[in-house]
């Protein structure tokens, strides 16, 4: 019988294993630990990098309401989420529990990536040996395997500059985000934890439901292809039918949001537990844009223009929007869920109310877990890449002169926005084309080899 490692065994080879991995990438390691110091001595909270929804001083604030309001919940923020931060908050600083999510983010990122890669390379790998030179994607993907991206990737999501130091819950919401699509592509397809995941970062922050419907399809997939000769141990389990592996997420879903529902309710009045009061103060308060203040976005400007009449229309058509791009991208990237996750991540992103210049470098990280989709990006995208800080220095310098020296005019700061978006919205759309443009490749390839069976 196997004997169980001590813990000091245990702590050892951790130990061991952190040193060698120092030694095979020191500048990397010097990278990561100078952002680590640089993260718990700094906070940024200038203009675009923190939003009024989530915002940590948001959080405190509610806080110091909620301990004087005698049970009125007067938060802006979900009652569990303030619970969380509160005892958070009395035994770390901020600064160190961002590092950690942002590390736990990064391992996750790192075996999210390895395991598209494993999957991609069972899947396509075999039909790309055969496939035309002018539809081919280039060779770099042949060099991949013997390179360390996963590794590169995970890094370049931890030391990401426009995220660190930054007092928010946008570090535990991408963990969550994160976590969740890891679940749905491990081989053994956890369906209750990556739906219990993904209601979590629901609850969090709104718009990761909009992820429901490509995750169940990324679950309904077997881990292994039909023709792999050497499947993994967990894909010889019986698996569930797709229908009962849409019911069994659905289920999870549910459940765990309706759990984390009725426990916030109970929380905030313990002797009336089905008030629904505090959903009114957090999400019909998002929902309704009534914290819109300038910010990356296009929202603010817009809605500071309209005539009031018109508000509760554009209210709705900007709330349903993101979600109206859903079914059309998945049916279209049904064969690749993971391209349709990424794709949907960048847009509710970019087409989000209370963006930041975080939440839009996380969909581009996000994107290089799809290597095969990246490396079939046009010329348009790397422009807009070296075009895209242009406009964000800009947009800081102009609100600084508008809002702070009272010299400027907003007029300028909503252009630079305009431009921003358009460079993100591009980047975001070419790798939709991308992916679209790598799933016709497979389809063309597989056409003739089908007729030479038949035949």
């Amino acid at each position: 019988m196997r004997k169980r490692r001590s813990p000091s065994a245990s702590a050892s080879a951790v130990f061991r294993s952190i040193r060698s991995f120092v030694e095979e990438h020191d500048t990397l390691s010097a990278v990561v630990a100078g952002s680590i110091v640089f993260r718990l001595f700094y906070e940024n909270s200038e203009f675009g990098f923190v939003s009024n929804l989530t915002s940590v001083s948001r959080i405190q604030e509610g806080l110091r309401f909620s301990s004087v309001a005698d049970a009125v919940y007067v938060s802006n923020q979900p009652p569990l989420v303030l619970l969380f931060y509160d005892s958070v908050l009395s035994c770390l600083p901020l600064s160190l529990f961002n590092i950690l999510c942002d590390a736990a983010g990064s391992l996750a990122l790192f075996e999210l990536c390895r395991l598209n890669l494993q999957h991609e390379s069972l899947v396509e790998e075999p039909i790309e040996r055969v496939m035309d030179e002018r539809i081919r994607p280039p060779k770099i993907l042949n060099r991949l395997d013997n390179t360390n991206w996963k590794l590169l990737v995970a890094a370049a999501y931890f030391v990401n500059p426009l995220s660190t130091a930054v007092p928010s819950t946008q570090p535990l919401s991408n963990f969550l985000v994160l976590l969740s699509i890891m679940f749905a592509l491990r081989p053994s397809r956890n369906i209750p934890a990556s739906m219990s995941v993904l209601a979590l970062a629901t609850y969090v922050t709104w718009w990761p439901i909009g992820l429901l419907a490509p995750l169940l399809c990324c679950l309904s997939q077997p881990a292994d292809p039909p023709e792999s000769s050497n499947p993994s141990p967990s894909s010889r389990r019986p698996k569930l039918a797709p229908a009962g592996t849409v019911i069994l997420g659905l289920t999870a879903f549910a459940s765990a949001m309706g759990l984390l529902l009725a426990v916030s309710s109970w929380t905030v009045s313990p002797s009336h537990p089905t008030s629904w009061e505090w959903i009114h103060h957090s999400y019909y308060h998002w929902a309704t844009f009534q914290d819109l203040t300038p910010n990356v976005g296009l929202y603010w400007y817009f809605f500071a223009q309209i005539f009031s009449r018109f508000r509760t229309y554009f209210l709705v058509t900007f709330n349903v929007l993101p979600f109206l791009l859903v079914a059309p991208i998945l049916i279209r990237l049904k064969e690749i869920p993971v391209a349709a996750i990424v794709s949907l991540v960048s847009l509710f992103n970019i087409l989000a109310p209370y963006p930041t210049f975080g939440s839009v470098t996380f969909s581009f990280l996000l994107m290089l877990s799809c290597p095969r989709s990246v490396v079939r990006l046009r010329f348009i995208s790397m422009f807009c890449l070296i075009a895209l800080p242009v406009p964000s220095v800009l947009l800081v310098a102009f609100w600084r002169l508008w809002a702070i020296k009272e010299s400027g005019n907003g007029n300028y700061v909503y252009f630079q926005q305009l431009a921003y978006t358009v460079f993100a919205g591009l980047i975001a759309l070419d790798f939709l084309s991308a992916s679209v443009s790598r799933i016709k490749a497979l389809k063309l390839t597989r056409k003739p080899a089908a007729k030479l069976k038949t035949s």
